[in-house]
């Protein structure tokens, strides 16, 4: 198995939607069982449903439970937000710089878009305009 980077933060739009309930974030919660994710490894929802953290959490929750499940649960976090309005990118900015490790280099960003096919080109053009898509080789 090829070696994990040392740090990601995937962002995934429609994050309080079925498919995120029901796939996303139960795949995710399996990879983070067998050990394919990186240890610092954090999941930003991102929908306009007024939720916090908590809740978000809640929605992602193994009903068995555990100390593996809170080991991933300390991983999520949610930021409501408007895709169509450009101060959510901002915000989402300021988030992810927050969550970033102290020191090192900037971790790996993926956006993941469960959206309505509409909201993709406001999601690119918002995370373009927010910085969010530069190389971080390159910043």
């Amino acid at each position: 198995m090829p070696a994990l980077p040392p740090a990601v933060q995937l962002v995934l739009f429609g994050a309080a939607g079925d498919l995120a309930a029901r796939k996303l974030l139960p795949a995710l919660r399996a990879l983070h069982r067998a050990g394919h994710l990186p240890e610092r490894f954090t999941v930003v929802g991102v929908d306009r449903k007024e939720m916090g953290d908590d809740a978000f959490r809640a929605l992602a929750a193994d009903p068995a439970g555990g100390e593996t499940e809170a080991a991933f649960a300390a991983n999520l976090v949610y930021l409501q937000g408007d895709a169509t309005l450009p101060e959510t990118y901002t915000r989402l900015a300021e988030r992810l710089d927050a969550l970033a490790p102290d020191g090192g280099p900037r971790p790996d960003r993926v956006f993941y878009l469960s959206v309505a096919p509409f909201l993709v080109s406001h999601i690119a053009g918002g995370l373009g305009a927010a910085g969010l898509l530069a190389d971080a080789d390159h910043d």
